[in-house]
């Protein structure tokens, strides 16, 4: 959080959103670092035995 805050992106409005994301990343164990629904700018977590 404190690179994105030194590099100017707005921190405050950032979303911490889980269920929905890709298919390969655990659904109870993984999440994305979202501004609003479009922007995203990471997804973590799990695996699933996809990956």
């Amino acid at each position: 959080m404190a690179v994105l805050e030194e590099i100017g992106a707005p921190v405050a409005s950032l979303q911490l959103a889980q269920g929905s994301n890709r298919d390969w990343w655990h659904p109870g164990r993984s999440a994305r670092l979202q501004l609003g629904p479009k922007n995203v700018i990471v997804e973590f977590g799990a695996c699933t035995r996809a990956c």
